[in-house]
């Protein structure tokens, strides 16, 4: 049977909130916290451009890879570490950022099983409805360009990513949820992609996944019920913000 990587991306310079994946909560780092909630699977690995990051890891007995600096996403790090430990072609990996902290253990398996259904180069990720909320977060959340919004098929694949700070017109067929940055892929799926050119509109949206779906890969989003939609960690008050609400 195909086996499992999961992969953390973990990369020191953050641009919005420097040596981000270091800063500590409860004692830990972001990083710590993320392994910590993976762990309970086999081959649980951290790719990251530092050797500051690479100690931090050895600390809790993490397996940590040392890789390129000069990656410009968490796609092309992952990219590297399947190479360097030679995955077979229908492993399949998981790539999940380090400062997804609200992350469910069933994301990932529900990301395997689907993979496993499939001989497709398919690219599987996590999007949730946001359901009824109150005015406030409505006002909150299309506030933030740190939130970004799937629109699907009636087969929940893909079609369209952007930010909630961009409005579209929606046509009635549409569906349309918060999008969590995890995604998985199997190995061929993940070296391909990893090829890929950066495209017009993923250089105006910022979003890679935009360059996937302009070079045709198909996209599953697997709907998750659960009522938290993901904490993502890009700022100093996103930080400040966890730290209050006791999350970890």
């Amino acid at each position: 049977m195909e086996k499992l990587f999961i992969i953390i991306p973990a990369r020191l310079n953050s641009t919005r909130l420097p040596n981000k994946v270091l800063k500590r909560i409860n004692g830990k780092t972001l990083v710590q916290h993320i392994w910590e909630k993976l762990i309970i699977f086999p081959n649980v690995l951290i790719a990251t451009d530092s050797k500051k990051i690479v100690n931090e890891a050895r600390k809790f007995n993490a397996k940590v890879i040392l890789t390129n600096e000069n990656h410009i996403n968490g796609t092309e790090r992952c990219n590297e570490v399947v190479k360097k430990i030679n995955l077979c072609k229908d492993d399949i990996i998981i790539n999940v950022q380090c400062d997804e902290l609200n992350i469910s253990t069933d994301w990932i398996k529900n990301i395997y099983n689907e993979l496993l259904k499939t001989d497709e180069e398919i690219i599987s990720t996590i999007s949730t409805s946001l359901g009824v909320q109150k005015k406030q977060f409505w006002e909150d959340y299309r506030k933030d360009p740190s939130n970004v919004q799937v629109l699907m098929d009636e087969n929940n694949f893909a079609t369209n990513f952007k930010r909630a700070t961009k409005k579209l017109v929606l046509n009635n067929n549409i569906k349309i949820d918060h999008h969590i940055g995890i995604y998985g892929y199997k190995t061929k799926t993940l070296q391909k992609v990893a090829k890929l050119k950066a495209t017009h509109r993923e250089k105006l949206e910022k979003l890679e996944q935009l360059r996937w779906l302009e070079n045709n890969f198909k996209i599953k989003c697997l709907r998750t019920k659960d009522v938290h939609f993901g904490f993502s960690i890009n700022t100093k008050e996103d930080l400040e913000r966890l730290k209050k609400q006791n999350i970890l």
